[in-house]
């Protein structure tokens, strides 16, 4: 019995480990606004940057259909696409390995002529 606690222990700190080591691949400014938030349907606009490793865009649009994300853009120069996301979807990219970090899309503003 005691084996199978110790188990279930250490079983629970990786789990406790992972999802720390996930989080910190959530800008800190979205893990406010997602710590902020009350509605979980709500989209974020994100930037999700991943892995030099994790293949060309076809691969990253595999990642992001398995989570149930339709990207607005895949990136091929720097390994990345920007996508609406809930908060549900943002923590299970953070959870995946292809994935390096998940930030804010900033919205551009064009600045009037002078």
């Amino acid at each position: 019995m005691a084996a199978i606690l110790a188990l279930l222990g250490n079983t629970a700190q990786l789990h406790a480990q992972e999802r720390r080591e996930a989080m910190t691949k959530i800008e800190p400014a979205l893990a406010d606004a997602l710590r902020a938030n009350t509605d979980a349907a709500r989209g974020f606009g994100v930037v999700i940057t991943f892995h030099a490793t994790a293949g060309d865009g076809t691969v990253r649009r595999q990642v992001l259909q398995r989570l149930g994300i339709a990207p607005t853009a895949v990136y091929e120069a720097i390994p990345s696409a920007a996508a609406t996301a809930t908060p549900a979807q943002i923590e299970a990219l953070a959870a995946t390995p292809e994935v390096a970090l998940v930030e804010v899309d900033p919205q551009a503003h064009i600045l009037p002529r002078p």
